[in-house]
């Protein structure tokens, strides 16, 4: 099927019509309409001024001549045969110059003294009704008037026998009243040949109209040009608009974003803030016996220590955020890695195991060791607080795609649905009886986050309430380049 003949096609077509093409097309048929009817217009004034002035020019001609050469006698009553052969003569030698062709003269009640067709002398025009009978009629009335025909031309004012064949052409058919004295005495009806004459009005008509069509042509280009220069400012004025109400729009979300931080920082500050300021004011009474000074320091030392966590991990964040750290990357085993991380996490709680499940052929990625045992110390350290009834925790480690992909997998009280694609937002945390007990700055899934993308990789999570959670992220095989893509897809998460 022609692509262009395709209804879904044309509608794809015209559906991706701007009112900047239509205002353009609208304009060119505009031109394209205005210049037909103007040289339409053009054209038929100057065939009618051109005929007009013929027309004029050939009565005056006429009526100038038969009084001052033929005199009035003409008109009075039908020519002998020898009066028709030297008017004849006077005739063709006057009217020759206007290329006439057939000459007919009457008296004004219509009877016909003298024609070079001589079977017209002694009949009357007025005889037979219709146009020709009228246009007489109103010749003899004092009134100039003419038309166009166009058939076979014959011209009678030859002699008989040297007369040419008729041949097609255009014919000015003139009724010229002759006045003596201011008083119409008869009617001169003639038949100009006006071939020459109409060739050169179409000549004419054929330059107007070029020039109209040449000149709409170069208005409408020039116009085109005018309207693509208007419409690219335009639009480049819009774009500048939308650009700077998206520049606006990100400075307020920024300035937004900077208040809600401040907020934020400034309700995890005061949090350990508060006891350390209570106890070191009961301190200074000097009222708490050994016991309660001992309970008192203890208490400030861990919201101290609380604060110092929370002013390390904005610092840690804000390196990272703006790219002023850099990475030491090496080939790491990550399955090592893990085992440490295990081993260590025995200090912070008795209560969970922590296993990992890794083959004995994963590769070495391509990562900064430190960031990582961050990033994994972050993750286990979350199962734990979030698994109270203890438990095992599961890391596992799988190559995919030029990845390697870590799980950490707890049987906790898990996340709810509309929480889960917040938890990596800076100070976000899930409400609930467990969380409330469990105390921590709220960026520690943030800077796990940040420190994934940097090496390449990236992190999610899979939950459901009661059931546990799945943190997992990727890390690029040492020795290959970071694929583009391949990342590993997330799928609907079971804990098993």
């Amino acid at each position: 099927m022609n692509r262009f003949s395709s209804p879904s096609g044309l509608q794809s077509r015209l559906a991706k019509v701007t009112p900047y093409h239509r205002f353009a097309f609208s304009v060119t048929l505009a031109f394209v309409v205005g210049s037909i009817l103007l040289s339409w217009t053009i054209s038929t004034v100057i065939e009618r001024f051109i005929a007009e002035d013929t027309a004029n020019q050939t009565g005056r001609g006429i009526a100038v001549h038969f009084p001052a050469i033929l005199g009035s006698t003409s008109f009075r009553q039908p020519l002998s045969p020898d009066e028709q052969a030297r008017y004849g003569r006077i005739v063709k030698l006057h009217f020759d110059v206007y290329s006439i062709v057939q000459v007919k003269m009457y008296r004004p009640d219509g009877l016909a003294t003298y024609s070079y067709a001589p079977s017209v002398i002694g009949t009357s025009g007025l005889a037979t009704p219709g146009q020709d009978a009228d246009r007489l009629a109103r010749a003899a009335a004092g009134e100039l008037s003419y038309e166009f025909t166009r058939g076979s031309v014959v011209n009678l004012s030859d002699p008989p026998d040297k007369i040419a064949p008729p041949t097609e052409g255009d014919v000015m058919r003139l009724w010229v009243p002759i006045r003596v004295d201011g008083e119409v005495i008869g009617v001169t009806q003639v038949e100009r040949d006006v071939r020459l004459l109409i060739d050169e009005i179409r000549r004419i008509q054929l330059v107007t109209t070029a020039l109209v069509v040449a000149g709409s042509l170069i208005l409408m280009v020039t116009l085109g040009r005018i309207y693509a220069d208007s419409t690219a400012r335009i639009r480049e004025r819009e774009e500048s608009e939308q650009a700077a109400r998206i520049h606006v729009d990100a400075l307020q979300e920024l300035n937004r974003l900077k208040d809600e931080f401040v907020a934020q920082v400034s309700h995890e500050l005061r949090g350990p803030l508060v006891p350390i300021s209570g106890y070191s004011e009961l301190l200074a009474m000097g009222q708490a016996d050994p016991e309660q000074t001992a309970r008192y320091g203890e208490a400030i030392r861990e919201s101290a220590s609380r604060l110092n966590r929370l002013v390390e991990d904005l610092l840690d964040l804000g390196r990272i955020e703006s790219g002023r750290y850099h990475l030491e990357r090496a080939a790491v085993d990550l399955r090592d890695l893990i085992e440490r991380v295990a081993r260590d996490s025995g200090a912070v709680s008795s209560r969970h195991h922590v296993v990992v499940d890794a083959p004995s052929d994963l590769p070495t990625v391509d990562a900064d060791p430190d960031r990582v045992t961050q990033v994994v110390t972050n993750l286990v350290t979350n199962a734990i607080r979030y698994s109270p009834e203890g438990g095992e925790i599961r890391t596992r480690l799988r190559r995919e795609n030029g990845f390697v992909v870590t799980e950490v997998i707890d049987r906790g009280v898990g996340i709810p649905p509309e929480h889960v694609e917040r938890v990596f937002e800076k100070f976000y945390r899930v409400e609930n009886t467990v969380t409330r007990q469990v105390r921590g700055t709220g960026l520690g899934l943030a800077i796990c986050q940040e420190l994934v993308r940097a090496h390449g990789g990236k992190i999610w999570v899979e939950s459901l309430v009661g059931v546990g959670s799945r943190f997992s992220f990727t890390l690029p095989v040492a020795g290959q380049p970071v694929p583009t893509e391949g990342q590993p897809t997330p799928v609907r998460y079971f804990p098993g």
